[in-house]
């Protein structure tokens, strides 16, 4: 069985004259990183979307949204088979991986695990006066967007630094 673990990341972004992060998650499978976060973060949405459905997703986006944008140019075909999820894919960024085979219930636990961390993460934060920029309207949604958080505006972001906790990563 192949791995999957996340990292979650807040990158911030230095064209706002104040303080704005975008969040990102990066995908680490079989101990080796899929994409660079500023560069190509994982879809939040199309992610927790795989656990339930099987489908065609687009995983990775591009830090202004739009999955062409950073070289995403065919989705990868997720299906639900027994008590394996499996990713097919032999575009970027999946291509050096080829077909991925991930048992189905620790797969689910580690995406709700990094979304539940992620929700914890954002309460502290916005606790702490911190906003946020949002790739898609539709990851807003998922966090409960706060109105206090940055419109969505296309970009680059660049990484914070990280620290692990338990089986993931988050930002200082």
């Amino acid at each position: 069985m192949d791995q999957l673990a996340l990292i979650i990341r807040f990158l911030h972004l230095p064209r706002y004259s104040e303080a704005i992060l975008q969040l990102g998650v990066e995908a680490v499978i079989n101990g080796q990183s899929v994409s660079a976060i500023d560069d190509l973060p994982l879809d939040l949405v199309a992610l927790r979307a795989s656990t339930m459905v099987p489908d065609k997703y687009y995983l990775w986006n591009c830090t202004c949204g739009i999955p062409d944008c950073g070289g995403v140019y065919a989705p990868v075909t997720v299906t639900h088979q027994g008590d394996e999820v499996v990713w097919q894919s032999q575009a970027h960024p999946l291509d050096k991986f080829g077909e991925l085979r991930f048992h189905k219930a620790t797969y689910i636990h580690v995406v709700a695990r990094m979304l539940e961390q992620l929700q914890y993460e954002l309460i502290v934060r916005r606790a702490n006066g911190e906003k946020f920029h949002w790739i898609s309207d539709q990851e807003a949604a998922l966090f409960d967007r706060n109105p206090w958080d940055a419109p969505h505006q296309h970009g680059r972001a660049r990484p914070s630094r990280s620290k692990p906790i338990g089986g993931l990563k988050r930002s200082k």
